[in-house]
């Protein structure tokens, strides 16, 4: 066994050490004395003849397997700090703090990084960005203020990204209008004055209407001294001019018992009845407040009522006062084609809720592995950073000394399972990721993957923080650009959602266009999709804003994977995507209720799946070229037929009267 061992622990060795560099190599094994023993041609030989030494060829066998475990978390090792390279400035001297975003402000496709409160650096292209003055684009009207919380979209639906700032210590929140070219400089308007000693939460674009130009929903937060609770607002945008429509739209914040301290907002068409709710994480200044969260339902005519409770995501029971959640993000962590939610509970814990497709979540944060004791959780964020097709999930904390954790998404073995993998990624411990505010994630570098920054304002490592994913595992990816048609659909397409359809009936996760990610953080716009090792995908899914659904073939775009691309609304097929394989295609088409497959080779395996990902009918084989019947039992509406004809895979969509 011990020369078994020995073999085994030799090649997993040399395997890892393919991956690290040969001056990391050799300086590791030399401080263990192994540089010499990994030569060793006949390592059983090895042990035989050292058998009067016993002891020390035991403890290189041991050093064999520690050194093994610690190349092991090297080897895999993904993230890089590029503060210093990329912004100029190491992270303590960068300028900015708290609130990260990651605009296009000058859609040159490349994403910009703006730092709160007034700091925006323009991305070159080359890997570097360039600090604007904020007196010559405009956003020096945020004065001395600097905790402020931002969100970027087209809010006017002129075809550049605009901004919404509210201040924390500050009395005001500005709307910044992006002139766009050639300057792109930002004129600044104050739509909401806070009431006094209030202070501002998380300002979020959204669509909440269906029309061209954007509402703001403002979380308002409170203060400790003096004591004073905000209301939350909504704000419209019509012709240039912002009003206050709360009381017609959200007539119970003007409740006392809906006058509750929040920190963030994240919008989402949670329900998926095409137009965008919101919610709201609920924080406490007192123990004696209201501390349920806010699940602002929306009618379909921007009119909005609180189904938090009824949803299941009001508390999280096993937490203080109901948790006092901070931050919150949406994300289908288990491909379904449904938008679940994570909340990160000050006073409690990580939570993450599972949507069921009916209205209501379930708690499965115990089951999914994220079942963490009771710490001071501030922020969520959700990312496939591996490029493997599953969405995996960031929680931070609060305070000098905690680290957030990265949890690996499992999939697709053990799909919508977490792992802690957070300091097996480069990160350093107590020191990286600790006391982590605003945080957001972007290609930058257009290289596939997703990049992380954040502020960290701690005071071991206070400053800002720009990590690079060095990811080199060969899956594949696709970055999407939706554009909507600028006459139904805002063309920034705030809402939109897409998801990727695979041949073998597989989906991706369902995804967003959204202005606000996590409390203080917002994503690239653009949808970043991990492939996994799947190259070919039959379409792209996309549920526009203004209750259109279309499908993009892959034969739209040249390349169709590891790359950016444009989805322009319109362009695509609102029936049927075909999968220009005739030989193997078997005809399918619906008649009586049925759903009929025919294959002219003998052998064929069918299911059929709803376009959210929901298998309607399991896998059924035929054997006989005479038509297969397929009882759909009364449901009508669109459906993605799959399986296998003559061992060659297919996929058909198909529309149910």
């Amino acid at each position: 066994m011990l020369n078994a061992g020995m073999v085994v622990a030799k090649l997993k060795l040399q395997n890892r050490m393919q991956h690290i560099s040969m001056n990391n190599r050799n300086a590791i094994l030399s401080k263990y004395h192994l540089l010499n023993d990994l030569q060793i041609n006949n390592p059983c030989g090895y042990l035989f003849n050292n058998h009067k030494n016993n002891k020390p060829v035991m403890q290189k066998l041991l050093n064999l397997f520690f050194i093994s475990v610690m190349l092991a978390f090297q080897a895999t090792a993904q993230f890089t700090n590029v503060t210093e390279e990329a912004l100029g400035n190491p992270p303590t001297a960068v300028a900015g703090r708290e609130s990260i975003a990651w605009p296009d402000v000058n859609n040159d496709g490349w994403p910009d990084l703006f730092v709160g409160s007034k700091y925006l650096y323009i991305n070159q292209g080359d890997g570097t960005f360039i600090l604007q003055d904020p007196a010559v684009n405009g956003f020096e009207a945020m004065g001395s203020v600097w905790f402020a919380r931002a969100s970027f979209a087209d809010a006017d639906n002129d075809g550049d990204l605009d901004c919404v700032q509210s201040s924390y210590y500050g009395n005001s929140t500005f709307y910044f209008e992006n002139n766009g070219p050639p300057d792109y400089y930002f004129s600044d308007t104050v739509i909401y004055l806070h009431e006094p000693s209030v202070f501002g939460g998380q300002p979020t674009f959204f669509n909440a209407d269906d029309d061209l130009e954007y509402e703001v929903y403002l979380s308002m937060v409170g203060s400790w001294e003096p004591y004073a609770i905000g209301k939350d607002r909504l704000f419209d945008l019509a012709g240039n001019v912002w009003t206050d429509i709360t009381a017609e739209k959200i007539p119970e914040l003007e409740l006392s018992a809906f006058k509750r301290p929040a920190r963030g907002s994240v919008a989402c068409d949670y329900d998926n009845d095409f137009d965008m709710d919101m919610f709201v994480p609920v924080y406490g200044i007192s123990t004696a407040e209201n501390h349920a969260n806010l699940l602002w339902q929306n009618d379909g005519n921007g009119n909005f009522t609180d189904v938090a409770a009824a949803a299941g995501v009001a508390i999280e029971p096993n937490s203080n006062y109901g948790g006092l959640a901070s931050g919150a993000s949406w994300g289908d962590f288990n491909n379904d084609g449904l938008f679940d939610l994570a909340v990160a509970n000050i006073h409690g814990r990580a939570a993450l809720y599972k949507n069921n497709g009916d209205g209501t979540f379930d708690n499965v944060s115990a089951e999914a592995g994220i079942h963490y004791w009771n710490f001071e959780w501030h922020n969520t964020l959700f990312l496939d950073y591996d490029n493997d097709g599953d969405l995996d999930l960031f929680f931070n904390q609060w305070y000098n000394n905690y680290n957030a954790i990265l949890f690996r998404n499992d999939g697709p073995e053990n799909l919508g399972h977490f792992t802690d993998v957070t300091y097996q990624l480069g990160f350093t411990p107590t020191t990286d990721l600790n006391y982590v505010t605003g945080w957001a994630c972007a290609d930058y570098d257009r290289d596939g993957d997703l990049d992380l920054a954040y502020y960290n304002a701690s005071d071991l490592s206070k400053g800002v923080y720009l990590w690079r994913n060095d990811i080199d595992n060969d899956n594949h990816w696709l970055v999407m650009r939706l554009v909507g048609n600028g006459t139904t659909v805002n063309q920034n397409a705030l809402g939109a959602k897409a998801r990727l359809f695979f041949e073998d009936g597989a989906w991706t996760p369902v995804k967003q266009v959204e202005a606000s990610s996590a409390d203080q953080g917002m994503n690239m716009h653009p949808i970043h999709m991990g492939l996994g090792e799947k190259q070919n995908y039959e379409f792209i899914k996309v549920d526009w804003p203004d209750g259109n659904t279309e499908y993009f073939p892959s034969s739209l775009y040249t390349p169709h994977v590891d790359a950016w691309i444009d989805v322009i609304q319109g362009t695509g097929s609102h029936t049927i995507v075909s999968d220009n394989r005739q030989d193997s295609k078997p005809m399918v088409y619906a008649l009586n209720g049925n759903i009929i497959v025919q294959c002219k080779h003998d052998l064929l395996e069918v299911s059929v799946y709803d376009l959210y990902g929901k298998q309607v009918i399991p896998p059924v084989e035929h054997s006989s070229q005479s038509p297969l019947f397929l009882d759909m039992k009364g449901q009508t509406g669109m459906y993605i037929v799959s399986g296998m004809c003559q061992k060659q895979p297919f996929a058909s969509m198909i529309h149910v009267p």
